[in-house]
């Protein structure tokens, strides 16, 4: 008989999400997983494929008013577990007293294992310091409720776990066939999008957050983008998005930007990329910087991405404080159909969804 394992705090996007769902395929022949969400869990193809999997999404109503949320958060879930009991349950989360609310919680209602997992190294949204200090005074305290910790990288390890010997790393692994480069779909992405093959596209993947900092690629694009020969590639949704739409009027060059919104087609849309920008101000281990280099681009990252999610040698790391680095870069590069075949590369530094599936599977079994 198949072990439901409870996946909480996920909403169906985002890369913590991806990176679960990815796993589910590969471990469907021995455990279900079912989501928990504080708030309206996103529907998209991936939330029916779940749902022919076999997995409960379970939805609570406290994101209307997210203080009042957070406190109302341990009694709920706890009366949730009680109704519903899990064996092991697997927190998902940026900040340690995400962490920790639905640990206390679980620990009360008799979960037999806990698991607490770090998938990001700075603070996000809004109320960034208040988010901080709840933050930092909440870490101390998860190694008294958690049974197994889990991380993306050593600074998503730094930032949530204060004694890092027992953490355990979980590569962000994708579907290595699924995201090689592929020139007929390169083709056919291209002509859907108005590009001709010749027309020079430089892309992101991911939300408008002030993580991802996506204003920084606005005023880049003005600074390479004097004869229009660039065309930049949003592919993601979020609450800045139309102020950053804005900002591309502002500048002149929201003619040379497509927002193409959320996908599920994300490995198809990089085929049509020549280069791909993360400069994001913080991140655990970026699943779409994975995607990109397995696709065989050149990637131009912020500095204050981990080191470890560089697996193939066309990565390079910028600072986000000096653009005149990164148009020097773009400018220099070759932008040709021809890709290099990163798989092997992925193999070696297990980034393989496969090897990722393995380890969570011993994670869940001992």
């Amino acid at each position: 008989m198949k072990k439901r394992i409870l996946q909480v705090n996920l909403d169906g996007t985002g890369g913590a999400f991806s990176l679960m769902y990815q796993l589910q395929k590969h471990l469907k022949s021995k455990y279900i997983f079912d989501y928990y969400w504080t708030g309206s869990f996103i529907r998209s193809t991936k939330s029916y494929e779940l749902e022919k999997m076999g997995s409960r999404i379970y939805e609570d109503n406290l994101r209307k008013h997210k203080i009042i949320g957070h406190m109302l958060l341990p009694w709920h879930f706890y009366r949730f577990l009680k109704k519903n009991p899990y064996e092991i349950i697997h927190i998902n989360a940026d900040v340690a007293y995400k962490e920790l609310l639905y640990a206390i919680s679980a620990r009360k209602a008799g979960v037999r294992k806990i698991i607490i997992h770090s998938h990001s190294s700075g603070v996000n949204g809004n109320y960034k310091y208040i988010k901080l200090i709840l933050h930092k005074l909440c870490k101390p305290f998860l190694k008294n409720y958690g049974d197994e910790f889990l991380t993306c990288s050593n600074l998503a390890s730094k930032w949530m776990f204060d004694d890092e010997s027992k953490v355990v790393m979980v590569n962000n692994g994708i579907d290595l066939k699924k995201y090689a480069f592929n020139p007929v779909i390169r083709k056919s992405v291209r002509n859907s999008l108005n590009l001709d093959l010749k027309t020079k596209v430089i892309g992101t993947i991911g939300n408008f957050s002030y993580q991802k900092n996506p204003f920084f690629l606005i005023d880049l694009l003005k600074e390479i983008n004097s004869d229009s020969k660039y065309t930049l590639l949003f592919v993601g949704d979020g609450e800045n998005k139309n102020r950053v739409e804005k900002y591309a009027k502002k500048l002149g060059v929201y003619d040379s930007c497509i927002f193409y919104g959320k996908t599920d087609s994300v490995s198809d849309l990089l085929n049509a990329m020549d280069i791909f920008l993360l400069p994001s101000r913080f991140e655990g281990l970026p699943v779409s910087a994975i995607e990109a280099q397995g696709n065989g681009l050149p990637c131009l990252l912020s500095k204050n991405i981990t080191r470890e999610v560089r697996v193939t040698p066309n990565c390079f790391f910028l600072s986000v404080n000096d653009i005149n680095e990164w148009k020097t870069l773009i400018e220099k590069k070759y932008f040709s159909e021809k890709r290099e075949d990163a798989i092997n590369f992925l193999k070696k530094n297990k980034f393989d969804i496969k090897d990722s599936a393995r380890l969570l599977d011993n994670v869940y079994d001992r």
